[in-house]
């Protein structure tokens, strides 16, 4: 009778120097699952392991299933899931009507700013991603094998590296999926707005009205989407816009405030001001060193 798993080849890490909150790979494991008896939860996770980490699994062949608590996900080749160990909602395991044995590339990884990260990336993106196998940082965690040892030393910033290309490869890989939403598209039009019309100063309510929705739910959405209010946002650009002109040009103040259609050059200087800490004439001086 064959095992449960087959464990295909594997690296430990020792890091020379772990920093507490830098994010940290334990390990990298292919693995070979051969049985419908295999699960793994928070449940079975405590009754081995008394340290949290969380665990990244990506399926090379065959396919298993994720239950998060709500839903069940297959996962055939090229999906993953991301989960911290010691999370309630999940349960992995290999489903019983499936006859072809499932290799899965897995790592353990661990720092208490990663698994807040992985916490937030559960609840804002869910647990499942999708990658070819082709992916970098796929590619990257594959070629360790020729490493043909069990045990490996690594710097802490270079084994940090690792672990954050993968966290933000996962993120991408959701933010290339949520490309085409209506969040996306309205901020997309948004954004056009301002900067096509460079010589207007939008308020909040304009900038809504031209979009035909209400300026509340123009705030959420610029909220969500990029973490700042749609007036913040306009100022920002208008400023960026203006540092530029100052930087690159000799138009004087006062036209720049014009050409970005700012009421007057004093609510530019003010704004510049409150912005930058400086008054548009001293950031030219200072960036001309003069």
């Amino acid at each position: 009778m064959c095992d449960i798993v087959t464990h295909n080849w594997g690296v430990d890490f020792n890091i020379i120097s772990p920093m507490e909150n830098l994010p940290r790979i334990l390990n990298i494991h292919e693995s070979t699952i051969n049985d419908s008896r295999y699960q793994w939860s928070s449940e079975e996770h405590g009754q081995y392991k008394s340290e949290e980490t969380s665990i990244f699994q990506f399926t090379l062949s065959g396919c298993g299933a994720f239950d998060d608590g709500d839903n069940v996900h297959r996962l055939p080749s090229g999906t993953a899931f991301l989960t911290n160990t010691m999370d309630k909602h999940y349960r992995y395991y290999y489903p019983e009507s499936l006859t072809e044995r499932q290799v899965v590339l897995w790592c353990n990884f661990q720092s208490s700013y990663s698994m807040k990260m992985v916490e937030e990336i559960n609840s804002r993106f869910g647990y499942i991603f999708h990658l070819p196998e082709t992916t970098g940082i796929i590619k990257k965690l594959l070629d360790l094998k020729s490493l043909q040892e069990s045990y490996s030393t690594m710097l802490a910033s270079e084994n940090a590296k690792l672990a954050s290309e993968l966290l933000y490869e996962l993120i991408w890989s959701k933010e290339k999926e949520n490309t085409g939403n209506i969040e996306t598209v309205l901020i997309e039009k948004a954004l056009q707005i301002i900067n096509t019309n460079s010589n207007r100063l939008y308020n909040a309510g304009e900038l809504a009205d031209k979009l035909s929705i209400s300026r509340e739910h123009l705030s959420r959405v610029f909220k969500r989407q990029l973490g700042i209010s749609p007036y913040r946002y306009i100022i920002s650009s208008k400023i960026e816009m203006a540092k530029m002109k100052l930087r690159n040009t000799s138009i004087p103040a006062k036209s720049i405030s014009h050409e970005l259609g700012f009421t007057s050059p004093v609510q530019f200087t003010n704004m510049f001001k409150k912005d930058s800490g400086i008054t548009p004439g001293n950031y030219r001086k200072i960036y001309r060193g003069k």
